[in-house]
């Protein structure tokens, strides 16, 4: 029973559960279904990862082929991506409320099929809810975290700091999985292992310029972080940045303070990323639009595939492939990010 103030009357109010914000790791907490292994995205039953050798993480390399237009030229080139692999599976088709529910009945509880065919923990409460199966839409891919984790990973490993994804078990995941024998290691005369720079790596020199360049940046009042309070040219690094300093800097940021520093494909498709991000997150957004978005993000996926390594590809990146859809479906994402409640 709740108080109407203006007509000084009771009423009962009534809720309805439309879906949950929440960042990627209590996505199964609540979701019941879990966010680690190779069954870690919820579009698990279709699209599944591998497990790197060395690097011993769930990685979603290579996986998005399977989403471009069947005659699309990247199906079919064979060691652009994985070694002497070509694909021509179909997109792993979305699952109904129903069947989802016909899945958890079928699976949960079960320990010997878990992490190969099936991700359940536990049951999640609002399933008792009779209209649950028919939500279209019942757990949002937060993109705050996603695109934090996109910047954070392109920002460490192109500019080579402690914490980039081009590591020395990434490169020899690279030479298991890939045919790019420029970036393999070769042993020296002396014993000892060396590895050719790769091409998304920001010379030294070039590091120093565009941190000099954060240095300079000034922004209007409200607008971002002052992300120069965090510059440190010593040791080529910026601290301190939080969410929405990696927000600021990947669709604004990005393609200014790359260019020129690497291959022009590399930074074509590094501005695409920023230019991908910068749409989705309209406060206004077209049918058209986002139907362009669903139709080119397998293609950007690819793109960046044939760039960067194997490791370079966690759950995270996987989960880009999704949020077209899911701005078709929920409308324009600002209602689907954290930043209003973690504010």
């Amino acid at each position: 029973m709740t108080l109407d103030a203006s007509l000084k009357c009771k009423f009962r109010m009534k809720a309805i559960y439309l879906w949950s914000v929440h960042d990627f790791m209590a996505y199964g907490d609540f979701a019941g279904w879990s966010t680690h292994g190779r069954l870690a995205c919820p579009c698990g039953y279709g699209c599944r990862g591998f497990q790197l050798r060395n690097g011993h993480k769930a990685c979603w390399f290579d996986c998005h082929r399977r989403f471009l237009p069947i005659d699309h030229e990247f199906r079919k080139q064979a060691n652009a991506f994985r070694k002497n692999t070509k694909v021509f599976d179909e997109p792993p088709r979305r699952l109904t409320g129903e069947e989802v529910q016909a899945h958890l009945n079928r699976f949960l509880g079960d320990t010997e099929t878990y992490g190969r065919l099936h991700n359940w923990t536990h049951l999640l409460c609002f399933r008792s809810l009779p209209y649950f199966p028919k939500l279209l839409l019942p757990h949002n891919i937060d993109l705050m975290h996603n695109e934090k984790n996109m910047a954070e990973a392109v920002w460490n490993t192109c500019f080579d700091t402690d914490k980039t994804k081009d590591n020395v078990k990434a490169w020899l995941d690279l030479a298991l999985i890939c045919n790019r024998p420029s970036l393999h290691l070769v042993e020296k005369n002396n014993g000892k292992w060396d590895r050719p720079r790769a091409p998304f790596c920001i010379d030294k020199n070039d590091k120093a310029t565009i941190l000099q360049w954060f240095q300079e940046l000034k922004f209007p009042d409200a607008y971002a972080a002052n992300i120069r309070r965090g510059v440190n040219l010593l040791q080529r690094k910026i601290f301190g940045l939080k969410s929405h300093d990696y927000h600021i800097f990947i669709e604004r940021l990005l393609p200014v303070a790359f260019r020129g520093f690497l291959q022009d494909n590399i930074w074509r498709c590094l501005a695409e990323l920023s230019f991908f991000y910068r749409q989705i997150c309209d406060k206004e957004l077209r049918k058209d639009v986002v139907r362009s978005l669903e139709d080119n993000v397998a293609v950007l996926l690819c793109k960046l595939e044939k760039i960067f390594p194997p490791g370079f590809f966690n759950v995270m990146q996987h989960l880009i492939i999704h949020v077209p859809y899911e701005a078709r479906l929920g409308g324009p994402v600002l209602a689907c990010l954290s930043y209003p409640y973690e504010r």
